[in-house]
C-alpha cells in the first residue's frame, strides 16, 4: 500500500501532467469534481500511473455515499434538467401574466423580454449561491471553475447570458428549437458546451436515481396538464370555428 500523507501527486489533465499538489489538495478537487475517478494519478512511491479510483484515500473519498462523479457529458440528462427548469420558469410566467395580463396587453413582448432577463438573474444567483438549480439539483448536476470552486456572481452572469442567447435563443419560437438542437448536437460531439467552454465553468454529473427521474417526470407532467387546462378553452373556441367556416363552405357549395 501506497504511504500517501507526505507524498506530493500528480494527475493527468487534457493529456498533460499537472500538480504538483499535497494529499489534502488533491482530495479537494476529487471531492468538487474537478477531478474524476479515471484520472492518472502519479507519485514519487509509484511506478506507474494509476487511475484514482485504484488509489486510497482517494478510492473511499470517491465511493463516498456510493455516489461518484462522472466524467462523461450526458447531454439527454443536461437536456431534462433545462427542460424542468424551462418549465418552473414558464409556469411563473404564465401565472404573472394571468393575473396581469389584460393590464398588460399592448406591452407583451416587452414583458415578455423583461421575463427572459428576470430568469437570467433568478438563475446566475442560483449558480452563484448554490452551483445548481432546481432541475440541475433534481439531476445530480453542478457546476464549478475547473478549480472546483464556486462560480462568481459575474462568471455565472457570464455563462447563464451564453446559454439563453446560444442554447435557448433568448426563447424566440423557433429560433430556440434550433439553438437547442445544435447546442445539443455540439455537447454530444464536443463533450462541452459553448457556453461552458467560453465561460469557463465545468458542469459536473452524479448518477441520477429513479426516485430523482420520478420527481422530474411529476413536475413535467404538472406543468404541461396545467398548460392544457389553460389553454384548452382557446383550442375548443378554435376548433369551433372552424366547424362553423366548414358548414358555411358547405352550404355555399
Amino acid at each position: 500500500m501506497i504511504e500517501t500523507s507526505e507524498c506530493l501527486w500528480f494527475y493527468e489533465k487534457d493529456g498533460e501532467e499537472s500538480g504538483p499538489l499535497f494529499e489534502v489538495e488533491l482530495l479537494q478537487l476529487l471531492k468538487s469534481g474537478a477531478v474524476f475517478p479515471d484520472t492518472l494519478l502519479w507519485t514519487s512511491t509509484m511506478v506507474d500511473w494509476q487511475p484514482a479510483l485504484e488509489l486510497e484515500p482517494f478510492r473511499s473519498v470517491l465511493r463516498e455515499g456510493q455516489s461518484v462523479w462522472d466524467p462523461n457529458p450526458r447531454p439527454w440528462v443536461r437536456f431534462w434538467a433545462r427542460r424542468v427548469d424551462l418549465a418552473i420558469y414558464e409556469a411563473l410566467f404564465l401565472g404573472f401574466m394571468a393575473r396581469f395580463g389584460e393590464h398588460l396587453a399592448d406591452l407583451e413582448t416587452a414583458v415578455g423580454l423583461v421575463m427572459v432577463l428576470a430568469m437570467i438573474m433568478v438563475e446566475t444567483c442560483l449558480l452563484t449561491f448554490t452551483g445548481t438549480t432546481i432541475g440541475k439539483w433534481l439531476f445530480n448536476i453542478s457546476l464549478s471553475t475547473p478549480a472546483g470552486q464556486k462560480l462568481s456572481f459575474h462568471t455565472a452572469l457570464y455563462r447563464t447570458f451564453l446559454l439563453w442567447l446560444r442554447g435557448l435563443g433568448f426563447g424566440i419560437p423557433f429560433v430556440s428549437v434550433v439553438t437547442m438542437a445544435v447546442g445539443l448536437r455540439n455537447l454530444t460531439l464536443n463533450g462541452e458546451s459553448s457556453w461552458d467552454r467560453d465561460g469557463g465553468t465545468v458542469v459536473r454529473h452524479r448518477k441520477v436515481s429513479p426516485l430523482r427521474w420520478v420527481g422530474a417526470f411529476l413536475i413535467l407532467a404538472t406543468f404541461f396538464i396545467c398548460l392544457t387546462r389553460i389553454f384548452w378553452p382557446e383550442i375548443q373556441r378554435q376548433v369551433l370555428e372552424m366547424q362553423k367556416l366548414q358548414v358555411q363552405v358547405e352550404k355555399k357549395a
